[in-house]
Formats: C-alpha cells, structure tokens, sequence
C-alpha cells in the first residue's frame, strides 16, 4: 500500500523529488550511437529524492495487512 508518510512521493514529509539534472526529468539519456538508454542517476524515474522517507525508505510503498470481508457463494469451500 502507498506510505502513509511520504503519501508515495518517497520524500519526507517537508521537501519533494526535484527534476533530474542529469536527463532533464526525461528518464533517458542519448547513449553512444544515438542509443537512448535508461538515466543512471535518477534509474530512469526523471527525478531525484534528496531526503527519502524514513518510514519507507524511500519505496513510497509500506508492507501491510489489508483485512476484507468478502461474500462467498454457498458451496464454496473455506481457504
């Protein structure tokens, strides 16, 4: 589920992602022979996070349980 802190931005709370410098916020750069190619700084993404979310760790996504009540059609086994 998205973080509650970072609210998926993966920044802490005060601060956001900036542009990144190095591919302009595209998430490629243009490689060797005209090749485009994924953005090492940035992985891709188009932007860098300075302060990462300490709760998440910078994911912009937290591990948990999602409990639901679900009907089942009789005849349907348990499990």
């Amino acid at each position: 589920m998205i973080c509650q802190t970072c609210r998926g931005t993966k920044a802490m709370p005060g601060s956001s992602p900036r542009k990144c410098f190095e591919c302009g916020g595209r998430g490629a750069v243009i490689g060797n022979y005209g090749i485009r190619k994924k953005c090492l700084k940035c992985n891709g993404a188009g932007y860098m996070v300075k302060q990462p979310c300490n709760v998440c760790e910078g994911l912009g996504v937290q591990r948990g349980i999602i409990k639901e009540d679900v009907d089942l059609p009789p005849g349907v086994g348990e499990g």
